[in-house]
């Protein structure tokens, strides 16, 4: 997901519905939107870890390698010198992002 793509998601999903519910100013709804993508880029980077950091044993996660290869594993006890042999570059938990799961956002 990219800036582009987050911004006109939000400028989208509140065009749906706040905008029409209350009367804005083009330079209102501007910084809205703005603050609205600085917030998804701030909850984003919260969920994506990066290789330094290591998951919880047991669980799901998305793995981004400095390829660009995207795959996803179950954590194992060696992930450490899985995410050196592949160089990833950073990790997700797949339940954080996959709708549906119980503890899913």
């Amino acid at each position: 997901m990219n800036k582009e793509t987050v911004k006109n998601s939000v400028a989208e999903f509140l065009s749906a519905g706040y905008f029409k519910q209350v009367d804005l100013t083009e330079e209102e709804k501007a910084h809205l939107v703005h603050f609205m993508v600085e917030c998804v880029k701030h909850v984003i980077g919260k969920m994506v870890h990066p290789s330094t950091e290591t998951p919880e044993k047991g669980k799901h996660i998305i793995v981004v390698m400095e390829s660009g290869n995207i795959t996803s594993w179950f954590v194992t006890a060696d992930i450490r010198a899985c995410f050196i042999h592949f160089n990833v570059k950073y990790w997700l938990y797949s339940n954080d992002i996959i709708p549906g799961k119980e503890d899913a956002v």
